[in-house]
């Protein structure tokens, strides 16, 4: 239906590397502003296996449940459905690539599966840049620190 929206950015790092500071570390680089509760979050978590849970978390042990994932390559590729900010209720998907290249790598992000049953929440979604770029400073300081 709708196109899906893509976004990319080259890295100093190797693949494998940017790979764990999405994975693991997106529960610092997430801005709380963009969850369910700013006040109480805590952070998000991706269980990074097929069928494992996204989801964030909120003092006093709440979850907010995001998605599955669907498909997961360690180092490699991440694909995931998307709940989060769909008033439908009918996910969306998310796939991230990274890629080595001569000076680092190149992470490539697709939202995407639009649906005649939630296109009509993509145009929630135009904060992409900013929330990536938090993603993206994480991973320049994780360079720096390993420097």
């Amino acid at each position: 239906m709708s196109d899906e929206l893509v976004f990319s950015y080259d890295l100093p790092c190797p693949a494998a590397q940017a790979f764990f500071v999405y994975v693991d570390g997106i529960g610092a680089w997430w801005p709380g502003t963009y969850t369910a509760d700013p006040a109480t979050f805590e952070g998000v978590t991706i269980e990074p296996r097929v069928g494992g849970r996204i989801y964030a978390r909120y003092r006093g042990g709440q979850h907010d449940d995001w998605g599955e994932v669907t498909a997961l390559e360690h180092g490699a590729r991440l694909e995931h459905t998307f709940l989060l900010a769909h008033s439908s209720r009918t996910p969306s998907t998310v796939s991230v690539t990274f890629d080595d290249h001569d000076t680092g790598s190149r992470m490539v992000f697709r939202h995407g599966g639009w649906t005649s049953s939630n296109a009509f929440d993509r145009h929630r979604f135009s904060d992409w840049p900013v929330i990536l770029g938090n993603y993206v400073e994480m991973v320049r300081a994780s360079v720096r620190t390993r420097a």
